[in-house]
């Protein structure tokens, strides 16, 4: 319900609203098949999947269906936003979104393939519904509309800070200040105050014209006198109290000051001139004249007990007691300047020399110090315009009226924590205003800058780059940098390090011509462009253009800097070197004093809001500042995060490794878990610490500062990138030394990450009870990737001396997921119990010495898919001793014996039985040969009798068992092109298509051996081989040719995709096999049927 007017004016305090959504904003859900026309009801769910920064367009991607998953049947489209509300919304991609179609233009195209389009003008409601890697932007509501000028409010006394427009807003928002009526003056005056809607309920706190004002220094009957010897204007009633009014500032009274109905009666004027012919005075025709008169203003009240009587009998109207007594001559001199010979003065300038009149009262507004106010009594409270006054010097400005903090009774909990607006603090240099006009020209504080303009800064530097040379040959120099206006913005006295604008400084010639300052210096940048880039205002400083200086606190002076003799650019006209006047040299010492201070009051705020062990210590950003970098913990880390996956962070060093060829690995840790990661198994890695280890890859010169690294340290790392390594794990890479920084022990008090850090080392060594063991499992009992401690009989053992040896294993249980071992006499052993370990590091020198049928006991072993098939094998590595033989005699060691029975077992109902005798009237001595003889054969080429069964064909699918081929180069061509690119075959001259298929055969001994079929096989005599997923009956036709051979091996095929198994029908064969040489290929040989 709304509240009522008398409410209103009683000055009921209520906190104000919270930002959230109307209770019908988001309750009928619509598809994309719903959306017709204007629709003011209901929401649609989407995903952001792509975004246009200059249309301010995004890509959507909205479910059909009631779930949220929009991947699944979904249809793209598209979000433009227009207006400058547009600024105030952030969204980024990969945000799952609801969105309100109030105010929504529906616009259908034209062209069915092309989307509809929802076109927001005058505003949007969104809920974010999920933020990777920013779980505290879920379920936030956001919503910015479009605002009339004319229901503009006052701009509120809370710095940064809005106040609602909406007519329906039922909450007590803080008072503002009551001003006076934009007497004459124009919408682009500067000194002119913003005035409320005629429909504003602030009606209590300002005063009308006819309120009647008398200080206690001024008598009535002296203020009439003064009016009287003014030349004759008017005969308005009330042109006293006009022109005392004309030249006083209004502020928000206090809570105890309220008017109430009661008191409107006493609202009247009770004041009568004296003398009814008196002269009397217009109020002057803009607001220039306010700046020159005596300001009057609202100040802190005193403790000045109150009258006890009311109201004395002459008739008198009593003001507040002021504290400061203004003179006759003051009150004159306001007179003076808003009488009519001001006026005639004004009215015989010029068009330009009013404009110019203008621009000079906008620079001094904007430049004016504020002076100290006088305290104030407590008001009469029998008095109906309870509006306490002061007089104070006229060099206050209304800017910084207007900007003053609220009362003390009416402040809020609106602003941030940790912003500099919520301490108190004794030092008055934090109040320091940002910006400077000096001679040379206006330097903007940081939080006004406008893109595309022209800057000049002053302010702190938070961080400093090494200059670095592009690939143009340019230098460039990258700063931070802070000043009073941008500070909230950055997190206040919780900033993190190196935050601020970015400043971006080139130069052609010489690299000293770049400025290289200290944190913590002071810098003058002149001639900078702003401009935005990834939403963020970026100033960039072009060569034999900006110009700069250091301030050096010590010296009052500006920094010596080394420069050549023509001290400029090749014809000597241009310097880089600015040489600040005196203001400039004053303003850059407040400066540095505000930093110090802010210093001190960071150190105190630190000490209250820290909040150790319960996660990363991160400073409030505004909502435009969502997307810069941020320190995060390795579990909040993600590719997906914004911007781009990249982030700071604070870790100690685990492990170097060196490489001699590529990027160096550092592994370090912040004690937080992060799923995905690679668990590593090395003796410098605890069992239950090796889920909260990140790899990082050190590029460049990060390589150099990796072998720097040792195990123990601690250090920031600014800049890393998440990203998916190519075994599917996550990792980090970095390359820029100058974003690392090794960190003390001893810093913990200064550095809240890093105290935060030790905080969870702390509670981790408490738990850490069994650094090295992992549980004993079966091959067929593990997971995928996961770690664990095996007892095995190895069957075979291939020694690589270049380190890329590999291992053959069983323990004698199944699984269908296995890598196929290679064809071999070993190979005795159903394919599913054989697991394939590759050995790398030290484990490599150890298949050297490893005997077949003995037993082993592997620890740390992982099980992964290849990244071919997705079969897996085995990946073992490290320095450490993993792998130890067993005593097979030994009965004490309990997993050994249970393999002994498993094997024991499957000797006994063995699944591979051995093949029936091959029906042949041939022998021996008819010159047929075994598989294990062709292989042992010295003859190479050569051809061989062979008598075997066809047992499995590749490919699996006999609709890929042709590929395309270039007869002119004489190279597979990609399924993706249409001809061979080398060539430049445009008319596929030389396409053709060709056989290439694979059979495994086996003979009666349980040999095997994989051979090559061609076209040249003489079942294959007069088939021209096609495209055979593209023609069907030239497949039928290959397939009945093969059926013979092949028995039910389709059909086996099928099955296997089906996680079925059925019996192998094939029959034995006599075939022809040749043998050659592979080319480049080692002295390894190739078989095929002929």
């Amino acid at each position: 319900m709304k509240r009522s007017a008398q409410s209103a004016l009683e000055g009921s305090r209520k906190r104000s609203a919270p930002t959230r959504p109307s209770p019908n904003t988001f309750v009928h859900r619509r598809s994309v098949t719903e959306l017709h026309g204007a629709e003011d009801e209901g929401y649609i769910v989407a995903r952001i999947i792509r975004f246009f920064g200059k249309l301010r367009t995004y890509k959507l991607s909205v479910p059909n269906g009631d779930e949220h998953d929009s991947t699944l049947n979904a249809t793209v489209l598209d979000l433009q936003l227009e207006g400058t509300w547009c600024n105030r919304i952030e969204l980024l991609v990969q945000d799952e979104l609801q969105i309100s179609l109030k105010g929504a233009e529906i616009i259908k195209p034209k062209n069915p393939q092309n989307h509809i389009t929802l076109k927001y003008s005058n505003g949007i409601a969104v809920k974010i519904l999920h933020r990777p890697g920013s779980s505290q932007d879920s379920n936030k509501f956001i919503e910015a509309w479009q605002v009339k000028k004319s229901q503009l409010k006052v701009n509120s006394i809370y710095k940064g800070i809005q106040e609602k427009a909406d007519g329906f807003d039922w909450y007590d928002t803080p008072p503002v200040p009551a001003v006076p009526p934009n007497l004459g003056g124009n919408e682009s005056d500067a000194t002119a105050i913003d005035r409320a809607s005629p429909n504003s309920t602030r009606s209590s706190t300002v005063v009308s014209l006819s309120s009647p004002i008398e200080t206690s220094s001024t008598s009535h009957q002296e203020l009439v006198a003064s009016v009287r010897n003014a030349p004759p204007t008017s005969t308005n009633n009330a042109t006293t109290r006009e022109v005392i009014m004309a030249h006083t500032e209004y502020s928000p009274e206090p809570p105890s000051c309220r008017v109430t109905p009661t008191d409107a009666a006493l609202a009247k004027p009770r004041f009568t001139p004296a003398d009814a012919t008196s002269p009397k005075l217009d109020p002057p025709l803009t607001n220039a004249s306010l700046m020159a008169g005596p300001l009057v203003s609202v100040a802190h009240r005193s403790e000045t007990p109150m009258l006890a009587n009311g109201p004395p009998a002459d008739g008198r109207i009593l003001g507040p007691t002021s504290t400061v007594k203004p003179t006759v001559s003051g009150a004159q001199y306001a007179l003076e300047h808003t009488g009519a010979r001001q006026e005639i003065a004004r009215s015989k300038k010029s068009k330009n020399e009013k404009r110019a009149d203008r621009k000079k009262q906008k620079q001094q507004a904007h430049v004016s110090t504020a002076s100290e106010l006088s305290s104030l009594p407590r008001p009469i409270p029998s008095i109906a315009d309870r509006v306490p006054i002061s007089v104070s010097d006229n060099t206050s400005s209304r800017s910084e009226i207007a900007n003053r903090a609220p009362h003390e009774d009416s402040k809020s909990n609106l602003i941030p924590s940790g912003s500099t607006a919520t301490l108190e603090s004794k030092n008055p240099i934090l109040s320091m205003k940002a910006g400077l006009r000096a001679e040379a020209g206006y330097y903007t504080p940081m939080a006004n800058i406008e893109n595309g303009k022209l800057v000049s800064i002053i302010g702190v530097v938070t961080s400093a780059r090494e200059i670095l040379q592009t690939f143009k040959g340019d230098f460039s120099q990258c700063l931070t940098l802070l000043d009073p206006s941008n500070l909230d913005q950055f997190g206040g006295y919780l900033h993190l390090p190196r935050s601020g604008a970015k400043v971006n400084c080139f130069m052609k010639l010489r690299r000293e011509w770049l400025p290289m300052p200290d944190v913590g210096d002071v810098i003058i940048l002149r001639s900078l462009r702003a401009s935005e880039f990834n939403y963020q205002s970026t100033l960039t400083g072009f060569a034999d253009r900006f110009q700069w200086a250091i301030y050096d606190p010590l010296t009052g002076l500006t920094k010596p800097v080394i420069t050549s003799n023509d001290g400029g650019s090749q014809n000597g006209l241009y310097s880089p070197i600015w040489t600040p006047c005196a203001l400039e040299l004053s303003y850059c010492a407040r400066l540095a004093s505000w930093w110090k201070a802010v210093q001190e009051e960071r150190k105190l705020v630190q000490g209250q809001e820290i909040q150790i062990g319960g996660g990363d210590v991160q400073a409030p950003m505004s909502m435009s500042h969502t997307g810069a970098r941020q320190h995060r913990l390795i579990r909040d880390a993600d590719p997906r995060a914004p911007p781009s996956g990249y982030f700071d962070c604070t870790v100690e060093i685990l492990y170097c490794h060196s490489n001699d060829n590529g990027p160096h690995s550092v592994y370090v840790t912040d004690y937080t878990a992060k799923e995905g990661t690679y668990q590593n198994v090395a003796n410098w890695c605890p069992a239950n610490l090796s889920n909260q280890v990140l790899k990082i890859e050190m590029w460049h010169q990060a390589a150099t500062l990796a072998q720097s690294m040792q195990r123990g340290q601690y250090w920031f790392i600014g800049n890393v990138r998440m990203k998916m390594s190519t075994g599917g794990f996550l990792e980090g890479t970095f390359s820029e030394t100058r974003k690392a920084e090794r960190l003390d022990e001893d810093q913990a008090d200064q550095i809240p990450t890093l105290k935060a850090l030790l905080e969870r080392k702390k509670a981790w060594n408490e738990t850490n009870t069994s650094p090295h063991q992992f549980t004993h499992k079966l091959l067929s009992e593990i997971s995928v990737t996961e770690i664990f401690d095996c007892t095995v009989e190895l069957l075979h053992a291939d020694y690589d001396s270049t380190g890329f040896s590999t291992i053959y294993v069983t323990d004698y249980t199944t699984r269908k997921d296995l890598q196929r071992p290679p064809t071999a006499h070993w190979v005795k052993h159903s394919e599913d119990q054989i697991v394939t370990i590759a050995l790398r590091d030290s484990q490599n020198a150890i298949a050297e010495n490893m005997e077949p049928g003995c037993f082993y006991h592997i620890a740390h072993l992982r099980l992964m898919p290849n990244a071919t098939n997705h079969r897996l094998f085995g990946k073992l590595g490290g320095r450490d001793r993993l792998i130890s033989q067993l005593n097979a005699k030994s009965i004490d060691n309990k997993d050994l014996m249970a393999l002994l029975e498993r094997k024991k077992s499957s000797a006994t109902a063995s699944s591979i039985k051995p093949l029936p005798s091959i029906p042949s009237n041939k022998n021996k001595s008819d010159g047929f040969s075994s598989i294990k003889e062709v292989v042992a054969s010295d003859r190479c080429p050569g051809r061989f009798r062979i008598q075997a069964r066809v047992v499995d064909f590749a490919p699996l699918d006999l609709k890929d068992c042709s590929i395309k081929y270039c007869a002119n180069c004489r190279t597979k061509i990609p399924t993706t092109r249409r001809a061979c690119t080398t060539c430049n075959d445009t008319l596929k001259k030389h396409v053709v298509w060709i056989i290439k298929l694979f059979f495994r055969l086996r003979d009666d001994y349980g040999d095997e051996l994989v051979v090559a079929v061609d076209e040249t096989w003489p079942i294959f005599a007069g088939l021209s081989p096609v495209d055979y997923s593209e023609d069907s009956d030239a497949l039928e036709d290959i397939i009945k040719r093969m059926r013979p051979y092949i028995g039910n091996l389709i059909e086996v095929h099928e099955a296997f995709f089906r996680n079925e198994e059925i019996p192998l029908k094939t029959s034995p064969y006599e075939l022809t096999v040749a043998s050659w040489l592979i080319p480049d290929g080692k002295e390894e040989r190739a078989y095929g049927l002929k």
